[in-house]
């Protein structure tokens, strides 16, 4: 309820958040665009999140903050994946400059998660965040029927905040 309304006006903006992969990139007319948030739809093990962590690096590369939510891996073993196609991100962890966030979904209330995530986006100003598993985020709704709307209240303050927003599901 907090959210219902964004914190402060969403700004409409025209420019993109590149992923550094050409093809990736023009498939997307220039990447995602800035203050968006896009689902990343596949079976499991189809590289969802590695294309997540791709997205973040690009950020870091270019010395933006950026944050990582996940569910499913814990934040060793996000950086070992990672690590295993060459993104070197345990740098800009010990730097601040990447932040990963690991909820195991047991007994998760959503609203309790929601301000968690958005009291460190205000704290750690990422430009992006990747939320790997979505799937969690539907499972953990105590009441299905509201999950659109908190979906709606946190990717509108998301968005409010000047975050590129990637969901893996």
């Amino acid at each position: 309820a907090l959210y219902r309304s964004p914190s402060q006006t969403i700004e409409h903006n025209e420019d993109r958040a590149r992923f550094e992969h050409d093809a990736l990139d023009e498939m997307l007319g220039g990447g995602l665009r800035v203050g968006s948030s896009t689902l990343l739809l596949g079976a499991t093990g189809t590289g969802k999140a590695l294309t997540g962590l791709s997205f973040l690096a690009t950020a870091l590369r270019r010395h933006e903050p950026a944050m990582y939510a996940g569910f499913y891996e814990s934040a060793p073993r996000v950086l070992a994946s990672a690590e295993g196609i060459g993104l070197r991100l345990r740098g800009p962890v010990d730097a601040g400059l990447l932040h990963l966030d690991w909820q195991a979904p047991v007994e998760m209330s959503l609203d309790v998660w929601g301000h968690r995530l958005l009291d460190a986006v205000r704290q750690r100003r990422p430009t992006r965040l990747f939320i790997d598993g979505f799937n969690a985020l539907r499972d953990s709704a105590a009441y299905p029927k509201r999950l659109a709307g908190f979906l709606t209240a946190l990717l509108n303050e998301l968005r409010a905040q000047g975050v590129t927003t990637l969901i893996s599901a």
